[in-house]
């Protein structure tokens, strides 16, 4: 039973309840957030919640809380989390009478919870994993990170039906834009790249500590996009988000890439995150704790 708050109490998941008339249940109305909790350190919150905020406002809501207000809570939720989890943040336009149209005088509801992580295998990050790409058929704004999830759950259950782990998700241009639940990063002619932020690309956090870090210690890198076939014949690529960090890919479409696993870049990246992990929170970051297993 996970810890949970929800619009104004603390319990567990197996006493909480909601509308069948949320908004966020009816029509998917609302916006989410997730972030790592390291030991009882969170890793990167506040990027997390300026994208929160941002979202907000694409989907033009309200948090029901001052921003004080709600770290005090996340730090409650947080407190009763388990050493090893994830903190994921939900706000819907709350209860109303089913219309498409959003209400006038929205009551938003919030829910955060505390979701343990299982053990990471460490042969993932050893010997990579597979990506199956797909045309990416998701709605225009993936820029807010929405509760729209549904063209992601199919695109995941397709790959993972094929044996690979996640989906590579390329446009109607030809360029691939992310995964499904991820950020996608390759190497062309010893550059690292990853597609320029769009309304088809999530900003990734775990993305923009990446990049940062890449600047910072002089990785060649740029915020570019790469064609399928480009992403097929390089040498190395990886995925990355809150959850599992840095993760190296080892084939696409069941086509091994050239190169060693986990690539130079790639163990580079892995190092160079596993570093601010530890200096932010004091705790191993999974992805580089795995190579050294």
């Amino acid at each position: 039973m996970n810890p949970v708050f929800l619009d104004g109490k603390f319990g567990t998941t197996s006493d909480m309840t909601v509308s069948v008339l949320d908004r966020g249940y009816l029509f998917g109305d609302g916006v989410y957030e997730v972030y790592r909790v390291y030991g009882d350190r969170p890793f990167t919150r506040d990027l997390h919640l300026a994208r929160l905020g941002r979202s907000l406002e694409g989907l033009q809501l309200k948090l029901p809380y001052a921003w004080p207000e709600f770290e005090t809570i996340l730090d409650q939720v947080q407190a009763k989390s388990p050493a090893d989890s994830y903190i994921y943040i939900h706000v819907t336009r709350g209860v109303a009478e089913r219309r498409h149209s959003f209400p006038e005088e929205p009551r938003p509801s919030v829910m955060v919870m505390a979701v343990p992580l299982a053990p990471f295998v460490p042969a993932m990050f050893k010997n990579g994993v597979g990506l199956l790409s797909q045309t990416d058929d998701r709605w225009l704004h993936c820029n807010i990170k929405s509760l729209n999830l549904l063209a992601n759950c199919m695109a995941m259950t397709r790959a993972n039906r094929a044996g690979c782990f996640e989906a590579l998700l390329v446009g109607q241009d030809g360029l691939v834009n992310e995964s499904g639940a991820s950020s996608y990063f390759t190497v062309v002619d010893g550059v690292l790249r990853t597609a320029p932020l769009t309304r088809n690309i999530l900003p990734g956090v775990t993305r923009h500590v990446l990049l940062d870090l890449a600047r910072q210690h002089g990785v060649p890198c740029l915020e570019e996009a790469v064609t399928l076939e480009q992403a097929l014949s390089a040498p190395e690529a990886f995925i990355s988000n809150s959850v599992f960090e840095v993760l190296p890919v080892a084939t696409i479409d069941g086509r091994r890439l050239s190169g060693d696993v986990p690539g130079p870049l790639t163990l580079q990246m892995m190092k160079l995150f596993a570093a601010k992990v530890k200096a932010e929170t004091g705790h191993d970051a999974v992805c580089y704790s795995a190579l050294r297993s």
